[in-house]
């Protein structure tokens, strides 16, 4: 597998490459390559493999020699060779450690989730464009006490009104929810100021496309089942029996997929029969086929010291309460399949000539950028449920505009 160390870890004027055994200095590294140093818009960054298995490899033999190194190039100076801080016997040694560390990585990893469903959802998180914001009122908020919000301070726009865009981290949350890196805080703003997003330039809209009661839906293809559009109201009525209201059936479906006791969900739906609430999640816990799944990741767990989602995301666990794993397995299978939906379903808006861009995505909802002209042809093309790899039956989404101009 082809690998590339950046020219400015080397202090060279080349990029050091490696393929097939043999090694070149290249002048641009192929999106293709993974890429030690300098990643961050690189789709194959060895440095996110190394954050998302847990894997250290380090770009200097030790501390000193990067002490030394932070000497002889400090911040901005990139053109210090590294033989300067190791002399060429160090430096030898140190590459073919370097190397070997990189190989095995790769080796180990190259061919599994994070050589493709990791990389094609951060292709896609690095795509996204700028939009706009009502700076007036973001300022208003920011002056207002009352009202504050710590995150709306990353909300102020760039001198040429856009907001920059969001850097998303894929490896800070076990499960592999998103977190915010920099960029505006999209994922703790409040969701009735998400109006203050503008689009990028007049004719256009800022439109908001959401799954459907996605985890409960993965939840049910794990089980080999599908639901309808509304699998709340499925459940009252096919799993159920009519017997309790749509409310009552999505609380109990939530707490069935999630461990909240019977006396919990007793409080919550108010309802004094304790054992009618055991019957109700026994009866969904059974229908979601809740038991075999906890004693499998129990099994995993035990075995391995991690469970693994449905496409294959590692995740280390260090509390083995059957709700805790099963919990962590649906919301991280379910956070991956949401990017990948995502990801797909704008290369076919591409395919079928929308003129969209993805500007944010907050977990299960996407953000995007539309020409009014096309908003039309983006309800149709969405009236088309989703399907989502390795997952079965459809997954229907929403969308609503949030803002145009």
């Amino acid at each position: 597998m082809a690998f590339c160390i950046h020219k400015d870890v080397l202090g060279s004027d080349l990029h050091l490459s490696f393929r097939e055994g043999e090694f070149s200095w290249i002048r641009s590294v192929p999106d293709t390559y993974w890429l030690l140093g300098l990643s961050e818009s690189h789709p194959r960054s060895i440095e996110a493999l190394c954050n998302a298995t847990g894997v250290e490899i380090s770009t200097m033999p030790s501390d000193s020699h990067a002490n030394m190194w932070s000497v002889l190039r400090p911040s901005g100076v990139a053109g210090v060779p590294i033989i300067y801080s190791l002399g060429s016997t160090s430096l030898n040694k140190h590459l073919k450690q370097l190397v070997r560390k990189i190989d095995d990585l790769l080796s180990k990893y190259g061919s599994s989730y994070y050589a493709n469903e990791f990389v094609t959802i951060r292709q896609f998180l690095q795509g996204f464009k700028r939009c706009g914001i009502d700076k007036g009122e973001v300022i208003k908020i920011l002056n207002d006490d009352s009202q504050r919000n710590g995150s709306m301070g990353t909300f102020i726009p760039l001198d040429d009104g856009l907001l920059s865009a969001p850097i998303y981290n894929q490896t800070s949350s076990c499960s592999g929810r998103l977190t915010i890196k920099s960029g505006p805080s999209i994922l703790t703003m409040r969701k009735d100021r998400r109006h203050l997003l503008r689009p990028a330039c007049l004719g256009r809209s800022i439109v908001q496309i959401d799954f459907i009661s996605l985890e409960p839906r993965v939840a049910l293809s794990i089980a080999n089942r599908e639901a309808e559009a509304d699998v709340y109201e499925y459940i009252r009525r096919e799993v159920l029996n009519c017997e309790v209201t749509r409310d009552v059936a999505k609380i109990a479906t939530i707490s069935a997929l999630y461990g909240m006791s019977a006396r919990r969900m007793s409080e919550t739906i108010k309802e004094s029969d304790l054992s009618l609430t055991k019957k109700i999640l026994q009866t969904i816990r059974r229908y979601f086929k809740i038991p075999d799944l906890e004693r499998d990741l129990t099994k995993q767990v035990r075995l391995e010291g991690s469970i693994s989602s449905v496409y294959g995301r590692v995740m280390k666990i260090d509390d083995e309460s059957k709700h805790i794993l099963v919990n962590r397995f649906i919301q991280s299978t379910a956070a991956d399949a949401a990017l990948l939906g995502f990801s797909s379903m704008i290369d076919q808006m591409k395919d079928e000539k929308i003129d969209a861009c993805p500007i944010f995505v907050i977990h299960d909802a996407l953000l995007v950028d539309i020409n009014n002209d096309d908003i039309d042809r983006l309800r149709k093309f969405i009236l088309k449920s989703i399907s989502l790899p390795q997952l079965l039956g459809n997954f229907p989404v929403s969308i609503e505009i949030i803002s145009s101009q």
